[in-house]
């Protein structure tokens, strides 16, 4: 295990407990919880600064830090649009990205405070593993995914934190596959959409379509190449 994964894989609240002696946060002290507020901070600042010094993407990075790692690793922008956060008594402008790359990976990123820091956003890869992997230690890269065919899986990863870091531990594992075969649906929407375009009072199957036929426009203005890679999904 790397430096970064190993960052990535450790809890300092679980670490708290076990200084503590406590079974779970929940019976923690005052003290016992300034101590996990004061851990979990250095860990936070660690771990960004690791990040950092890689090249990677990190929680709290600026807008401008996202697209300039997204483009230093051959991502190309697919398609980009604007929207306005009018939620807290105020307008804000803010900004909705998909990139993808030739490989067959898809970003999508959304911004918060006037377009200026990263809100969220995610990953959708799929990965053909090869002949000499052993399966169990693949189960390291699925975050939110499904094995299929037995030598592929879809992944889904948040891009906040060790975005680039994860994407090169996939390549140990197997080769990205540039045209999707497996993921059934693919919902790329920001979250004015989700909370003006979609009812969330309806049965899923109708918010689901909701999604989907957002998804589809924004897609739609995208490269063919990019729309090549996700036809399975829309």
């Amino acid at each position: 295990m790397d430096k970064i994964d190993k960052i990535l894989m450790y809890d300092p609240i679980a670490e708290a407990e076990k200084i503590t002696g406590k079974e779970h946060w929940s019976n923690f002290s005052e003290s016992d919880n300034m101590l996990a507020l004061l851990m979990n901070m250095q860990h936070a600042n660690k771990k960004a600064d690791i990040l950092k010094n890689s090249k990677d993407t990190y929680f709290s990075m600026s807008w401008d830090y996202l697209i300039d790692i997204l483009q230093k690793n051959e991502f190309e922008l697919g398609t980009e649009w604007w929207f306005v956060d009018d939620q807290w008594g105020s307008i804000n402008n803010e900004r909705a990205v998909i990139y993808y790359r030739k490989d067959g990976i898809v970003v999508y990123a959304e911004s918060y405070n006037n377009g200026t820091s990263v809100n969220g956003g995610k990953c959708y890869y799929e990965l053909e593993m090869k002949e000499d992997v052993n399966k169990s230690e693949v189960f390291c890269l699925i975050h939110t995914g499904c094995w299929y065919d037995e030598n592929k899986i879809e992944n889904e990863l948040d891009i906040r934190e060790g975005l680039i870091h994860e994407l090169n531990k996939a390549t140990r594992y197997g080769s990205f596959i540039k045209k999707w075969k497996n993921r059934s649906h693919l919902w790329i929407l920001d979250y004015m959409e989700s909370k003006n375009r979609i009812n969330h009072n309806d049965e899923y199957e109708v918010w689901s379509k909701q999604y989907q036929e957002i998804t589809k426009e924004h897609i739609s203005k995208c490269p063919k190449e990019l729309q090549d890679i996700v036809e399975c999904s829309l």
